[in-house]
């Protein structure tokens, strides 16, 4: 009994104590780039999945055949979105075929600009300089805030939710932002280096930028300046 009586004391003790250490949580497995790291892009009259790294062809995937001119396009899940600079569209991949979800807002302007965040949310920015958040299945507007500068023709979220945006503001070459949603901040982070960047990406922690001339970049985000990586010899007016 003498030991008994001992012990309970000192078990009471250790199951109180605060200080026991929880194991350390796993770290994250990293993510391992495919060999072939591709994107959906548009031309004024065909949709074209684009080879942004690997050895590999880009490839047409359906003819554009609509009344206005598509300005950019942005896959949310299994579904690709499009818009012109009035209305969201919806691509279906399997029957090549275009559905009109909707007009947007009055006076929001020419929307020339989509892009998804890692959640599926949907934005979109206009030639006037404001993004918007849009309704998927009515296509409506709600402002989120004024960029500063006009759109120069796409956006695109990082793993994080940072929003970075090609703007013409002027510049000898487009210029590129990043927003911050949480404070609705803009920050301008410098010149690119080339003109009419119609297309942004972010793939495994790149940007990837595409101009009207078919050139395919790649933009440093830290200090805005693109470095071209080839020419596709196609003229695209957008990069999801």
């Amino acid at each position: 009994m003498k030991r008994f009586l001992v012990l309970v004391p000192l078990l009471l003790a250790a199951c109180n104590n605060p200080a026991v250490t929880p194991a350390p949580a796993p770290a994250p497995t990293p993510v391992t780039p495919p060999d072939v790291i591709r994107a959906y892009a548009v031309t004024d009259d065909a949709l074209y999945n684009i080879v942004l790294k690997g050895n590999a062809a880009d490839e047409k995937v359906m003819t554009l055949s609509y009344s206005s001119m598509i300005t950019d396009a942005a896959q949310v899940g299994n579904t690709l979105y499009a818009s012109t600079f009035s209305s969201l569209l919806k691509i279906d991949l399997q029957a090549k075929s275009i559905i009109k979800v909707g007009d947007y807002s009055s006076g929001a302007g020419s929307i020339n600009a989509l892009a998804v965040t890692p959640a599926g949310a949907l934005y979109a920015a206009s030639t006037g300089g404001t993004l918007y958040t849009v309704n998927p299945t009515t296509a409506a507007l709600t402002k989120v805030l004024e960029m500063g500068a006009r759109s120069s023709g796409d956006l695109a979220f990082d793993a994080n939710t940072t929003l970075y945006a090609t703007l013409d503001d002027s510049a000898s070459t487009d210029t590129l932002a990043r927003i911050t949603l949480a404070d609705k901040s803009v920050k301008m982070v410098g010149q690119t280096g080339f003109r009419e960047v119609y297309g942004l990406d972010f793939q495994y922690g790149t940007l990837y930028g595409r101009t009207n001339a078919g050139q395919l970049i790649t933009i440093n985000t830290a200090t805005g300046a693109g470095t071209q990586v080839r020419t596709t010899g196609l003229t695209f007016t957008s990069l999801n």
